[in-house]
């Protein structure tokens, strides 16, 4: 809950520059804004589409209903998706994409020590196990619904520091 009140700052942001703003992307734990112009068409890469839906309780329920879809929200009444009260609608309905119920670690104890091998995972919150993406246009928004619950986890294997060139 420590990066919400981030979270809705940046819908002023994004409010005061949305004639700049191609798009938002949100993932757990990740926000993302993508300035204009874009320089490939995002939508297409992204999983099939299960149909377009036009309300909040319309999309929840087609995320249950197909995992590994792509959810299409579109509702001409709402205006630009961009504007200061929409973005903050959005990230309402999102925000426990930030919301982690804790995280562990393998072998335990080892994310606090700089013990070469280590691997910390998340525990995910309910939305981070349904929802992979959320991708936000002025006029649609796009739910990638987890065909799986993913795991999200940092690996650290080794001690020594590889130089990439």
């Amino acid at each position: 809950q420590d990066q919400w009140p981030f979270l809705y700052d940046t819908t002023k942001s994004i409010d005061l520059w949305k004639d700049q703003v191609e798009s938002v992307h949100m993932y757990p734990g990740s926000f993302l804004l993508q300035k204009k112009p874009a320089h490939d068409d995002f939508v297409a890469s992204l999983p099939p589409s299960s149909g377009v839906v036009d309300s909040w309780e319309a999309m929840w329920a087609a995320i249950q209903l197909h995992p590994g879809t792509t959810v299409t929200v579109k509702n001409k009444l709402w205006g630009s998706l961009f504007t200061e009260a929409n973005m903050h609608s959005i990230v309402q309905e999102f925000v426990h994409l930030y919301e982690a119920g804790g995280q562990t670690d393998d072998p335990p104890g080892c994310a606090f020590t700089p013990a070469p091998v280590c691997t910390a995972t998340v525990v995910n919150s309910a939305q981070m196990n349904s929802i992979t993406g959320v991708h936000v246009y002025q006029d649609a928004l796009y739910v990638e619904a987890a065909a799986k619950a993913p795991i999200i986890s940092a690996v650290r294997k080794g001690d020594t520091w590889i130089p990439y060139r």
